[in-house]
């Protein structure tokens, strides 16, 4: 019977009675580094794995400021030693996603596991879905804009160039009252290039040579040496500008160069040189006159008593010489005494037909009447030449 007994504890110990499972405890110290920028309800979650067990999860607030930063303690119980486990640790906010790590662990014994997360960089920010704007097609990007060069060199006949941006302007005179200069309007122009200085004579003379062009003067019975004579005596150097040339004989040489003359509204925006309301491209005062414009003969500054070379006096404020006096330049409008009271207001050409061509800016004889930006030449007849009459030329942008 004893015998008996015993045989019965040996078989319930072996076969009978299993002992409980071993379990532990993990530790969990998790470093959350400053996280800013971001706001919302914050939350942490803890979910542990393994292929011996259900995954354990657990979602709890966050009780870090996330925007300072700290250590937040989480603990983990019930888990069988020995077992090799997965840790994911997450950080969330308003229920996105903003940060996650991943770690094993092998369980060892009965006392505490401790393992450490530092969570330290985003994974990515999460954009609010609805305030996302989609991403254009391809077709509909659009390309910025470059940025123009404020000056260039135009290559075919090597004159310097400036930018005139685009914009807006008063055109006429709202000063003296001039009859032909009114009414005030507003005129809006896109940019453009404008030569900074007049034409000269030694760049025509290459016009001449290169392109074969008869000027005027020649056709009308001149010999191009008489022409020559008769330029130099009131131009005497290549550097001086290009007199006796007409509007034919300019606009030629603009369709040669690859530009053209500019409109008689591209001229005045020009010549203010960005000032509002002034009468000069300077401004008001003509006592300073002279710092400026070759006209009127001598004093002062100006030392010619016939043009200047071009560049001899300040610029305006768009970098431009000689847009007051030296010689009259062309425009490429047909003059018309009252097309202000019916331009267009963007770009206006000028009109349709007439029996003069415009000529602005004034000469090296004129008073300071003519040295006014919104003065009007009405007396340019498109085959005749002048002794104080050239040009400049501009070109649309490129």
């Amino acid at each position: 019977m004893k015998r008996l007994f015993c045989l019965l504890i040996l078989s319930f110990g072996l076969f009978g009675c299993d002992r409980d499972p071993e379990t532990t405890t993990i530790q969990m110290p998790i470093h959350l580094a400053p996280q800013k920028g971001l706001t919302g309800d914050w939350q942490l979650k803890v979910t542990v794995s393994s292929p011996e067990m259900d995954a354990v999860m657990q979602t709890i607030p966050l009780t870090v400021d996330p925007e300072q930063g700290g250590v937040q303690q989480v603990t983990i119980p019930n888990l069988l030693v020995g077992d090799t486990v997965n840790i994911k640790i997450e950080i969330l906010a308003d229920g996105q996603l903003v940060s996650e790590r991943s770690q094993s662990i092998t369980l060892l014994d009965s006392a505490a596991n401790t393992v450490s997360f530092e969570m330290d960089k985003l994974v990515e920010e999460k954009a609010d879905p609805e305030s996302e704007e989609p991403e254009p097609k391809e077709e509909e990007k659009e390309e910025k804009p470059k940025k123009l060069p404020d000056k260039i060199t135009w290559q075919k006949d090597g004159s310097k160039m400036v930018l005139i941006p685009g914009g807006s302007f008063q055109m006429g005179d709202h000063l003296d009252k001039m009859a032909n200069a009114l009414p005030v309007h507003k005129v809006k122009l896109d940019g453009f290039y404008m030569d900074s200085h007049e034409i000269t004579v030694g760049q025509f003379k290459r016009f001449l040579k290169q392109s074969g062009y008869k000027p005027e003067a020649v056709k009308a019975g001149w010999d191009i040496n008489r022409l020559w004579n008769e330029v130099k005596k009131w131009s005497p150097t290549d550097e001086h500008p290009v007199v006796y040339v007409s509007w034919n004989d300019a606009t030629a040489y603009a369709k040669w160069a690859g530009k053209r003359l500019p409109t008689e509204a591209e001229w005045e925006y020009a010549a203010r040189g960005g000032r509002v309301g002034k009468r000069y491209p300077w401004g008001d005062d003509h006592k300073v006159a002279r710092d400026y414009a070759n006209y009127q003969r001598t004093g002062g500054r100006d030392k010619w008593d016939r043009a200047a070379p071009v560049g001899s006096f300040k610029p305006n404020g768009y970098s431009l010489y000689d847009m007051a006096g030296n010689v009259w330049e062309w425009c490429q409008d047909w003059y018309g005494s009252d097309y202000y009271s019916k331009s267009p207001a963007k770009n206006p050409p000028g009109p349709g037909t007439g029996r003069s061509r415009v000529l602005r800016g004034g000469g090296w004889i004129s008073s300071t009447g003519n040295l006014r930006v919104a003065d009007r030449g009405s007396n340019g007849f498109p085959n005749s030449g002048y002794d104080n009459g050239g040009f400049r030329c501009v070109s649309g942008l490129r």
